[in-house]
């Protein structure tokens, strides 16, 4: 059992399926985050937590045993049952009932929620999600992109007698993932840099210099604190024009605001933000010249490894490489939060 500050709390639940079990250095590179990416937007009413808040504890919040939550599932309504891990030895095809609607904007009662992650584990979502009752970013995730193989706009909810537990029922399996780009994207030849602080200066101007405001297509919501949305963005000059483009596909991707916000995709951890990079004190991060990004942090952080705990949609990141970023994913198996505008 552990006690943690409220808006630890707060925001633990806010991004993860479960409760944290301890703070590890993840976590804590999660909240540091919160530092730069306020440099990357334009909330200019918003005041700014030194971080001392956040680590100092001034008040202790709630108990958190259990995994966050002390459920024992109600009887289980399905034949398919897959375990914490997500055994996929159950038979597709089983009779999926729930009583009310899980996923996003739903009731997600716990018994309800574990039909749907167990179906969704049969069925082939990778990573696979743990069985736990509880409806967070991952299982929200899990049910869009499960939906995106046949709805127009995936919304990341499951309602009782909707197409998607019909679907689930069906024996739908999700697409293993395809080496073509995501519909509407074209490939671009890769105009940016190598990735050395010479090199982009040369490109880019000097570290701090060229930032300019875009307006982004739709509103993103801040990692550390969803209830505080920004609309414009600020960024290095000469990526303005393709990191607009990479919004906008994603938003033609997953097919409405909605459902990018169930995805995660619309979680901001930080764009512009001059600083040096972690552990060093001569070499400049990449957001110091606003030609980086990072999103989904909590579900993505910088030592998760991709494919595997880290939850970074593919369409997204092939959305990146068509306009010639690099994926923290795709170079270093993990990271996969970060994109940045060099080779």
């Amino acid at each position: 059992m552990i006690f943690i500050p409220n808006i630890f709390a707060r925001e633990f639940l806010q991004s993860n399926d479960r409760a944290p079990q301890g703070v590890s250095g993840d976590v804590l590179g999660l909240f540091q985050a919160r530092a730069y990416a306020r440099a990357s937007i334009d909330l200019l009413t918003m005041p700014l937590t030194p971080l001392y808040d956040i680590y100092g504890g001034k008040q202790v919040g709630e108990t958190y045993d259990k995994g966050g939550a002390d459920i024992t599932p109600n009887v289980d309504k399905t034949n398919a049952v897959a375990p914490v891990g997500g055994d996929k030895s159950a038979v597709a095809g089983s009779s999926y009932i729930i009583s009310n609607t899980v996923g996003h904007g739903g009731i997600n009662n716990p018994d309800d929620v574990t039909v749907i992650q167990k179906a969704l584990n049969v069925l082939g979502t990778v990573p696979a999600l743990i069985v736990d009752g509880l409806c967070g970013p991952k299982t929200t995730a899990a049910i869009v992109n499960y939906q995106v193989g046949f709805l127009k706009s995936p919304d990341g909810r499951v309602d009782p007698g909707g197409a998607t537990l019909k679907k689930l029922n069906s024996g739908y399996r999700v697409e293993k993932i395809k080496q073509e780009l995501p519909k509407g994207v074209t490939l671009m030849k890769s105009i940016w840099p190598a990735d050395t602080d010479e090199k982009i200066s040369a490109y880019f101007g000097s570290a701090g210099e060229n930032i300019v405001l875009i307006q982004l297509p739709y509103s993103m919501r801040l990692a550390w604190d969803v209830s505080q949305v920004a609309t414009r963005l600020r960024c290095n000059k000469r990526v303005s024009s393709s990191l607009l483009r990479i919004f906008n596909a994603i938003l033609s991707h997953y097919g409405s605001e909605e459902a990018v916000r169930a995805s995660g995709m619309d979680l901001l951890g930080g764009c512009y933000n001059k600083r040096k990079m972690t552990g060093s004190s001569t070499k400049w991060s990449r957001h110091s010249w606003g030609i980086a990004i990072d999103l989904d942090p909590s579900n993505n952080r910088f030592n998760s490894r991709w494919p595997g705990e880290a939850t970074m949609p593919e369409a997204v990141i092939k959305i990146f490489e068509a306009e010639g970023w690099k994926s923290g994913a795709r170079a270093w198996g993990k990271d996969a939060m970060h994109f940045q505008a060099t080779r």
